[in-house]
């Protein structure tokens, strides 16, 4: 990812760190962003690391985007993918955060995708990969059987892939944790 940005953005900062150990002075960011990663971080590691590199008043924006299924095609999808990602219209994060330091939104979004597309976005689902070569080659091919078919009935090249992005921005109520309640 790094590399895209270098290559699609080349006036963006770009630099090499990790969530537990950000490449920046204390007190120096307005705001760190991420998006549909979150789950991959050491979670309270990075709540401290964070807080270090906030000014004051600064934030965390967290970003995921599930399918939220709405047409019975998208429900048979959804089933095919390992992690069942978005089956729940109330799906939320779970939140480490205090609740008086978090606010949270949900933005509905379509995603106008072909078959092979999303056939391909979903072989990069860390489930997926780690199946079988068997397994992830049924699991692809149903899904794309089902949206082949979905797409032949509405007589269009893409599907609408409906989504919901929830997210949440977390403004710490002390920006030095050995200044931090317990």
């Amino acid at each position: 990812m790094l590399a895209v940005l270098r290559r699609e953005v080349p006036a963006a900062a770009a630099h090499l760190g990790s969530s537990d150990a950000l490449p920046f002075e204390d007190h120096s960011l307005d705001a760190v962003l991420v998006a549909d990663a979150w789950h991959w971080f050491p979670m309270e590691a990075t709540m401290v690391e964070v807080r270090r590199v906030l000014r004051p008043g600064g934030w965390l924006s967290l970003v995921w985007n599930v399918v939220a299924p709405v047409e019975s095609w998208e429900f048979e999808v959804a089933g095919i993918d390992p992690d069942k990602k978005g089956v729940s219209e109330e799906a939320r994060p779970s939140s480490p955060f205090p609740d008086e330091e978090l606010e949270t939104a949900r933005f509905p979004w379509d995603w106008e995708i072909t078959p092979d597309h999303y056939v391909a976005q979903l072989a990069t689902n860390s489930a997926v990969i780690a199946m079988s070569e068997t397994e992830r080659s049924e699991r692809l091919h149903a899904a794309l059987a089902v949206l082949q078919q979905a797409r032949d009935m509405r007589g269009t090249p893409t599907l609408p892939f409906h989504h919901v992005a929830t997210c949440m921005r977390w403004t710490p109520a002390c920006s030095n944790v050995r200044d931090c309640p317990p």
